[in-house]
């Protein structure tokens, strides 16, 4: 089983594209990778409010049961029963940009910019 993802990778160098007194606009690569799950029996995701993007906050297993929890974001979780844990983490390649608003009490971001 492979999950796709993508991260605004803030640890690359950026340019700053807007610098202005309370805040500054700074571009930033999005990274695409890949987490590998093997010898996977079963797969749940539990998104009751349909928002079907991950953005991992942390893995959890359960020896006992078997079970990878991660969660995402709130009220998002994938669930995965495998026979023994074993996970590969991927890096693509680095396709796109992203832009970050940094300010005085606050930093958010465009997510990746739709560039095909």
């Amino acid at each position: 089983m492979v999950i796709p993802f993508q991260c605004i990778w803030h640890g690359s160098p950026s340019r700053v594209l807007k610098n202005r007194f309370i805040y500054r606009i700074e571009e930033v690569d999005v990274l695409r990778g890949e987490l590998r799950f093997s010898e996977v029996i079963r797969f749940d995701c539990r998104d009751p409010l349909g928002i079907d993007c991950y953005a991992f906050h942390y893995f959890r297993y359960d020896l006992d049961r078997g079970v990878i929890t991660i969660n995402c974001t709130p009220d998002l979780e994938l669930l995965i029963c495998v026979k023994r844990i074993c996970i590969e983490y991927k890096e693509l390649e680095y396709r796109g940009k992203a832009h970050v608003t940094i300010g005085w009490f606050w930093d958010s971001d465009s997510g990746p910019l739709n560039e095909e």
